[in-house]
């Protein structure tokens, strides 16, 4: 074979040729990728035996029994380093397509016995649905669409968080158990049974139901150009006093509930109130919507407290949401005593979490907010629970700031929340009106 030295100067390059494998690889774009968020739990292990090297690959060719120029570009596991084996974790840790994020499985405490029904108490990891929910909602923020994610999980409490990237111009594959809730595969573009995605099987569902046995690739694309944000990460809102003005809260009524005899009319122009004591006047800070989320907000705020916070916040220029999930019916696996709840869901499966937790639905709502206004502004949470510190520091590390009421403050130095928030205020002071307790060296008062 000549040299290229060799070669005459005078005649141009021949066309390179590429063997048909070669050629189909080339043809893949920037939309092709698939990005995997797996909920690494008892109903969808890595298996022992598996070797990570040869994940990838095994996945690859599942996704090309679908479209032949899919492949994945990063997978993010979720889950308990238990679960897996040392050398996976190892091959995770060394493999630049993947991340490891530790997270466990939590179930709520018996009140027959006073057991926990998991090893979720005392453990300093975060709960794996709120970190599924904030990486797979986040990806929307991060990389916007068109895209295509993917879900490999047997919990359908996730079905909501796939409906809003599938609104937002997201193509979304599902990966899941055989006995997982019955219409669980609707919320997805296509969906494989697990283990079957790695294993090279192809899809077996889309969205109106199974798909034939003798289905073949088919090119999926994106027929309907989705247009990017006008208002990329970064960028300055060109109206700093909007940007600066209307402030979305989210309340977790469970951990902060209001004090006895409180009115409930004075909440908003309260909160108010002591927003624009911080700026000192300008630029006047206004709530300018509030989410009230808990499975009990029922019982700490009752029908007529809550219809009246409901109908005072527009006169406020404010929108109030409450939001009172149901409980899942659980069984304790210790005595085998029902848990008591005020209600039960209309389905029951044996692989759905429980959802009657503020952290998982408030981050819900956090990263609604982050994807739908992606200009960074602020954000303000009543809450005094710890696992809201991831959430908030990746709302930080994207140009958010972070107003923080808590309950108590007595150790807030030491706690994940203070760390993350630029500007604090006791709960019961936020109530009354009053100036905010700390502000962050970074952002000192009146400087915002």
């Amino acid at each position: 074979m000549p040299l290229i030295s060799d070669r005459d100067p005078t005649k141009p390059f021949g066309k390179l040729k590429l063997s048909e494998e070669e050629t189909k690889f080339s043809k893949r774009g920037p939309c092709d990728r698939v990005f995997v968020y797996w909920d690494v739990s008892k109903h969808c292990p890595l298996p022992p035996a598996c070797r990570i090297r040869y994940l990838l690959a095994y996945i690859n060719q599942s996704l090309g029994k679908l479209d032949e120029k899919l492949f994945v570009e990063h997978v993010t596991f979720v889950g308990d380093s238990d679960s897996v084996t040392d050398i996976q974790i190892k091959e995770i840790h060394n493999n630049f397509q993947m991340t490891w994020k530790e997270a466990c499985d939590r179930d709520p405490v018996c009140d027959s016995c006073k057991k926990p029904d998991s090893e979720y108490e005392g453990k300093k990891a975060e709960s794996a649905d709120a970190v599924m929910v904030r990486e797979l909602m986040g990806h929307a923020y991060d990389y916007p669409a068109p895209g295509y994610v993917m879900v490999i999980s047997a919990d359908s409490n996730f079905s909501r968080a796939m409906r809003f990237m599938g609104k937002r111009g997201f193509k979304v594959l599902l990966a899941h158990h055989l006995k997982s809730r019955p219409n669980f595969h609707t919320y997805a573009d296509f969906s494989w049974l697990f283990p079957g995605i790695i294993d090279g099987e192809g899809p077996k569902y889309d969205r109106n139901g199974r798909l034939p046995d003798d289905f073949s690739p088919i090119s999926l694309g994106f027929q309907i150009p989705i247009p990017r944000a006008e208002r990329e990460f970064g960028l300055i809102n060109p109206d700093p006093s909007e940007r600066n003005s209307e402030i979305p809260g989210f309340w977790d009524v469970e951990n902060t509930p209001l004090p006895q005899g409180y009115l409930i009319e004075e909440l908003i122009p309260k909160i108010n109130l002591a927003l624009s004591k911080f700026n000192n006047g300008h630029n006047r800070l206004k709530l300018s919507r509030l989410n009230v989320v808990g499975s009990d907000a029922v019982h700490v705020l009752s029908e007529s407290r809550r219809q009246t916070l409901v109908s005072s916040g527009p006169q406020f220029g404010c929108q109030v949401h409450v939001e009172t999930p149901d409980r899942r019916k659980r069984i304790c696996s210790s005595c085998q005593t029902p848990y008591n709840s005020p209600s039960q869901q209309t389905y029951q499966d044996d692989f759905s979490r429980v959802i009657d937790v503020a952290d998982f639905l408030l981050t819900e709502k956090l990263m609604e907010y982050l994807v739908n206004f992606r200009t960074p502004g602020f954000v303000l949470l009543i809450s005094g629970d710890k696992d809201f510190g991831p959430t908030l520091a990746f709302l930080r590390k994207r140009g958010f700031k972070i107003i923080l009421a808590q309950p108590s403050i007595k150790k807030a130095t030491t706690t994940e929340l203070h760390s993350e928030a630029h500007l604090g205020w006791k709960f019961e002071d936020l109530l009354e009106g009053k100036e905010p307790v700390w502000f962050t060296e970074v952002f000192p008062k009146y400087d915002w």
